[in-house]
């Protein structure tokens, strides 16, 4: 049976890092390779974490290593320092808040990977709280899944190529063959998205993931964030800037094989990750800033309302819009007037016919959004 390693990422996270351990100590695989790779966190003592594993290991776990960063480098240059110190044949990226979901999830995830060939898997991951109760959320998300299992390379690489931030997949359980993953490699230009350019490489590639259709990992959702609020903060932005640059630098000019419309789409990613930058700010600037920020900005902000309304959907229950409507519509054919003389009638029933026209509009719109969207998804299942 083949080696399996299991590479522990950690940072600011060493009060989260035991249950992590339990799990994998759980795990029935007979040859595991256990690693811990800390990207220098101020709260982390190898010697302490080396003595904590020796104590507590099973017999399966046949190596130990444990490794601090000399400075802090980002996620993507930790996951580089696993591949290079890891021995197994097969490979598996776990953070401080994730967790096997039970001790048969290393033999599935072998036996799939031996079983297809496969150089790459994914899984379905839980959510359960802080203290340990599933959430009933599973992903991927039924549509996820569906397009995980019909799309072609091209069209998830044009796909992770024109969102905004991190796509669905980067989020998924993926277990790797390691040689695989030497040859690929991760981009540490980077460093703070390591599988969002990987599976970009992988897509361009040719390839793609086969699913294993099993709940391999459970992710912890906590309240609220680690007490270092402004580190997050700095983390954030630098994995907002990172965002950009791959787009930018690595996702648009491959997008020059495809069509216009799919680099328009990597163009307004970009800027909607500027104006997710810029909100972080917007309660600091004053009205006039906010204003021409507004108007620099309308194109971008319109066409992201018409995505929301294209991924949102139509719903045509009575709500808000729907009483103006009949409100207006009824003033209007009344007359009902909020000033006794004739002028103020007639200016008060141009004002209902023209909020009446702005509504039929809005509506319309919707429609349209709505049949637009039908059309796409049935196209996306045909692929």
């Amino acid at each position: 049976m083949e080696l399996f390693t299991v590479a522990v990422l950690t940072y600011q996270q060493r009060h989260r890092l035991e249950r992590c351990l339990e799990h994998i100590f759980l795990q029935d695989y007979p040859f595991i390779e256990l690693i811990v790779c800390d990207d220098n966190s101020c709260d982390f003592n190898v010697e302490e974490v080396e003595a904590y594993i020796n104590r507590r290991k099973t017999k399966n776990i046949v190596s130990v290593t444990v490794y601090q960063q000399p400075y802090y480098s980002g996620e993507t240059k930790n996951c580089q320092t696993v591949c290079s110190i890891a021995h197994g044949t097969y490979l598996k990226f776990l953070k401080a808040d994730e967790e096997f979901a039970d001790q048969t999830a290393l033999t599935k995830a072998a036996a799939c990977l031996e079983r297809t060939g496969a150089n790459a898997i994914v899984s379905f991951q839980r959510h359960i709280t802080e203290e340990g109760t599933q959430t009933g959320e599973i992903i991927p998300l039924d549509i996820d899944f569906r397009k995980l299992q019909t799309a072609s390379p091209n069209w998830l690489f044009i796909e992770f190529a024109t969102h905004p931030w991190e796509p669905f997949l980067c989020y998924l359980p993926a277990y790797f063959k390691r040689q695989y993953l030497e040859t690929i490699g991760f981009d540490t230009a980077y460093e703070s998205i390591p599988f969002w350019a990987l599976w970009l490489k992988i897509f361009e590639s040719g390839e793609k993931p086969v699913i294993l259709e099993e709940v391999t990992i459970q992710k912890r959702m906590y309240r609220v964030e680690d007490d270092l609020g402004y580190l997050s903060f700095w983390m954030k932005e630098r994995y907002y800037r990172d965002c950009i640059r791959l787009l930018e630098e690595y996702a648009y000019p491959k997008l020059c094989a495809y069509t216009s419309m799919d680099r328009i789409r990597c163009r307004h990613a970009v800027e909607v990750i500027r104006i997710k930058i810029d909100s972080r700010k917007w309660y600091t600037w004053k009205f006039r800033k906010r204003l021409c920020w507004k108007i620099h900005k309308l194109p971008t902000l319109f066409f992201a309302w018409l995505y929301r309304l294209r991924t949102g959907g139509i719903t045509f229950e009575i709500h808000k819009e729907k009483k103006m409507f009949c409100l207006f519509a009824g003033l209007f054919y009344l007359q009902n007037s909020l000033f006794p003389n004739r002028a103020a009638d007639k200016l008060w029933a141009v004002g209902a016919l023209a909020a009446l026209a702005l509504l039929l509009v809005k509506e319309a719109m919707k429609l349209c959004v709505y049949i637009g969207r039908e059309i796409l998804n049935r196209r996306n299942t045909k692929i």
